[in-house]
This record gives C-alpha cells, structure tokens and sequence, in this order.
C-alpha cells in the first residue's frame, strides 16, 4: 500500500490520465463538484447507481425476445427482430454506462486518500450509505 501525505482541503489532488476522462465525464454528467467534505458521498453515489444500473442491465439481459410477433404476417416477425436489435443496443449503452460510472467511483479512492481518508473510511462510506443514497 502507497501512503500519500494528506492535501489541504482546497487543493484538488491530481488524477492519472487514465482515471481523468471516465472520472470527468461522469462526474460533470451528474453535475457533482468533489471536495474534500464530499468526495466519499459523491463516490457512494457513484457506486451506487452503478450497481442499481448493473443489477438492472443483468435482468434485461435473461429476456431473450422483448417484443413478441404483433400478428401472423411476414412483417411482424421482422418488426419484431428489429425493436429487439434496437433493445439490445440501449441495454449494452446502459452498461457501458454503468461501467464508466464505476470506474469513476473507484478513481475517487484515490482522491479520498489523497485528502486524507483511511482505507476502512472509504470502505464505510459506500456500505453505510447503501446502493444508490443520494441523501
């Protein structure tokens, strides 16, 4: 484990490239500013939309045909066929969604440490406030 020394409050810590698009994106998605006071709420939030999203993409992923045929003529097996592709495209769009949520969630453990947070502080702000707290 990488020990870092605790930042002031209003010094932003440095993200690596890596974690900065996912994180920026999805944090100016949900038009969340982190700061120290924040940063483990906004991260539980995060996460738990994420897994809300996650546990929603798994059940809609068991069905094997949304929309069934609409009557007995050629056209309705196609239709059919189609409204499910455009289904399956919007649930692999909530996923990845989803994922990048996560992946933004996670960079803020870094950024929790680095203002000072212990590893049983990060851990405890998601379990305590539960899949998807906002409050």
């Amino acid at each position: 484990m990488v020990m870092s020394a605790p930042r002031p409050a209003d010094q932003a810590p440095e993200l690596p490239m890596s974690w900065q698009h996912s994180l920026t994106s999805a944090v100016r998605g949900v038009s969340m500013q982190v700061s120290r006071e924040n940063v483990l709420k906004v991260r539980a939030v995060l996460l738990g939309e994420a897994e809300r999203l996650l546990g929603s993409v798994r059940s809609a992923k068991f069905h094997q045909g949304w929309i069934g045929q609409c009557g007995g003529d050629p056209v309705s097996i196609e239709a059919a066929a189609a409204f499910d592709a455009r289904i399956r495209l919007v649930v692999d769009h909530c996923q990845r969604y989803a994922l990048e949520l996560k992946r933004a969630g996670t960079a803020l453990d870094r950024i929790a440490r680095d203002y000072g947070y212990t590893e049983a502080q990060i851990s405890e702000s998601f379990s305590s406030a539960g899949p998807g707290a906002a409050g």
